[in-house]
Formats: C-alpha cells, sequence, structure tokens
C-alpha cells in the first residue's frame, strides 16, 4: 500500500491554490512517496547509544559561542528611523493577505 497517493497530491495541491496536471500529480506522487521512504529509512536508524548534542555542529572544535550578556538595544525612535518606510510609531509593512 501506498502511504502518499495522486488523491493526496490533489488534495495538497487544491489547499495551496495550485492547479496540476494528471501527469505532475502522479509525478510528485511519486517523489513523496520517495522522500517518506527515505523519512522512514532514518526513523529506523537505532541512535540509541549517541549522546544527545544541542547542535550538529556542537562535536566539532569550533570557537566558543560568546557570553550570552544583557544589552541596550535600539529604542522605538531609532529603530522607526531605520525602516523603509513607518507612521504613527508603527513600522509599515506590504499587504500579504488579500
Amino acid at each position: 500500500m501506498r502511504d502518499f497517493s495522486e488523491d493526496d497530491v490533489r488534495r495538497l495541491a487544491k489547499l495551496a491554490q495550485l492547479s496540476l496536471s494528471d501527469d505532475e500529480c502522479q509525478t510528485f506522487a511519486k517523489q513523496l512517496e520517495r522522500i517518506l521512504g527515505f523519512a522512514k529509512r532514518i526513523q529506523s536508524v537505532n541512535t540509541s547509544d549517541l549522546l544527545a548534542t544541542p547542535h550538529a555542529l556542537s562535536t566539532i572544535n569550533t570557537e566558543p559561542l560568546r557570553d550570552d550578556k544583557p544589552q541596550q538595544g535600539l529604542n522605538r525612535e531609532e529603530a522607526l528611523l531605520q525602516a523603509p518606510e513607518n507612521g504613527e510609531r508603527l513600522f509599515k509593512v506590504p499587504k500579504v493577505i488579500p
């Protein structure tokens, strides 16, 4: 049994407001099936005897991180002066949701 069908692709395409041809649905279903198969293979790897690390690179000799010390940030006026567009104490941003 397949984990990812063409109907699943059509459902996702509809949610994403995409128009896909039947060939594209078939292609994406195969690709997503392979991706899910790879994820399952990764999940089956035994990691019980590995040490947990806070970062993927934490076992490599890297420069130590600086101490996290509080410091003064920008005040509102300074921040607004650097904004491309602002209005009464607010940042103006492009409309995202129609």
